[in-house]
């Protein structure tokens, strides 16, 4: 049995069988990208769509590039090569999205088998491939997508070390990794956070010594400094975004601030209210991404929980909200508790993942709960749920095990 389950293992995650999978799901996301009006249904499609097609059609510097500065600049001047060569351009775009995503997630499961072993990169490949979330996601106009196939792609740049490779191509590796996280922050400036937790990485790994930080720093500043000059020589305002304060009218407690000052004095003044803020903005954070339950400025439609919500009503007493409370309760926790499991495999590269999800927890806790912004923070949480249900498939099977040879003792 053992022997058996080994050569079924050893078959699927074979690379002929591993890409044939990802080849037949990329096809499946292009069909149903381009079979509906989907990537007019993003969340921010209504800004993101013309400012795509501005950046394609005007110069860089223009200042009307609509959205500009309240929207990052990044994820549409990204998509923005679609229109400037295309004139029916939105399929173009989203098949570049979808594809982008697609390199990510085969680059991601190299990277997850390599610090945690092949059969948890295994478990993570499988399901973000099949995710309904990323399914309609891909084809739609969000950065979200974008957001995360940088993110992947700068970490398997950055975390080369120079014992593995050369040092010229270590220095080369350093600075497009660094070109690529600045980019990102580009696409959206919490990405921030993301930064911070490599910087931490790097800090507490001593993995690449501070001789050869400069080389990513001057690729992370290329981008970073060029979109905000573009901002600045256009629009008047040296920022990647302007929405900030604009973001806070989701926060019942700092709603009409609009600068630091405002948040340290309301918090001061009344703590108990802006820690009851923080923990709703938590709760927010991890509903669901659809269906009765769901805290989110953005919702797919292939899932249980709308089904759920439209059969049974949109309550805590009722199956879906129930139902909804209890997934999100076990997501929360098989995360925490996968977290501490993954220790053993490779303490530097899981504290870094646990350091991704707490930059979006953090972020969303201080200024407005979505479950949306969950989204991007999902791929990290993946080997850590999969370390539950292996530790959980294991503790059962010991106890059927027993069950059983207590049986045959009778």
């Amino acid at each position: 049995m053992i022997v058996r389950r080994n050569r079924v293992f050893e078959v699927v995650s074979s690379s002929y069988a591993m890409i044939s999978v990802l080849l037949i799901i990329t096809s499946v996301k292009v069909y149903y990208a381009l079979s509906r009006p989907l990537f007019e249904s993003g969340p921010d499609a209504d800004v993101y769509i013309p400012a795509i097609k501005d950046f394609g059609q005007k110069s860089f510097f223009s200042s009307d590039i609509f959205g500009q500065p309240g929207y990052p600049p990044g994820y549409a001047f990204f998509l923005s090569v679609a229109p400037r060569y295309f004139d029916n351009w939105v399929p173009v775009a989203q098949v570049l999205q979808i594809l982008l995503f697609t390199c990510a997630v085969w680059v991601f499961y190299s990277l997850v088998r390599n610090s945690f072993g092949n059969q948890i990169g295994l478990f993570v490949f499988f399901v973000i491939c099949f995710s309904p979330a990323w399914v309609v996601a891909n084809g739609e106009a969000m950065y979200e997508s974008v957001y995360v196939s940088f993110a992947v792609f700068s970490l398997f740049f950055l975390l080369k070390t120079s014992e593995s490779i050369s040092f010229r191509r270590f220095v080369i590796y350093q600075f497009i990794g660094g070109l690529l996280l600045g980019y990102l922050v580009v696409i959206h400036p919490r990405a921030m956070l993301f930064v911070s937790a490599y910087l931490i990485y790097l800090i507490l790994s001593k993995s690449v010594s501070l001789r050869n930080f400069p080389i990513s720093l001057i690729g992370f500043l290329i981008p970073y400094v060029l979109f905000n000059l573009r901002n600045y020589l256009s629009e008047g305002f040296f920022t990647l975004s302007g929405s900030l304060w604009a973001a806070t009218t989701a926060n019942d407690f700092l709603a009409g601030c609009n600068q630091v000052s405002c948040v340290v004095q309301r918090s001061l003044n009344d703590p108990i209210s802006f820690l009851i803020q923080v923990y709703t903005n938590i709760l927010h954070y991890w509903s669901p991404f659809s269906g009765p339950m769901e805290r989110a400025t953005w919702y797919h439609n292939i899932s249980g929980f709308t089904f759920l919500g439209r059969k049974f009503g949109n309550s805590i007493s009722d199956p879906a909200g129930l139902l909804s409370i209890l997934v999100c309760s076990l997501l929360f926790l098989s995360w925490v508790f996968g977290s501490f499991k993954l220790l053993k495999f490779n303490k530097n590269i899981n504290f870094l993942f646990i350091l991704v999800v707490l930059g979006t927890i953090i972020n969303d806790a201080l200024v407005y709960g979505d479950s949306r912004h969950r989204l991007v923070a999902m791929p990290f949480m993946l080997p850590a749920y999969v370390a539950t249900a292996m530790h959980v498939y294991s503790w059962v099977s010991r106890h059927i095990s027993k069950l059983n040879q207590g049986r045959l003792e009778l």
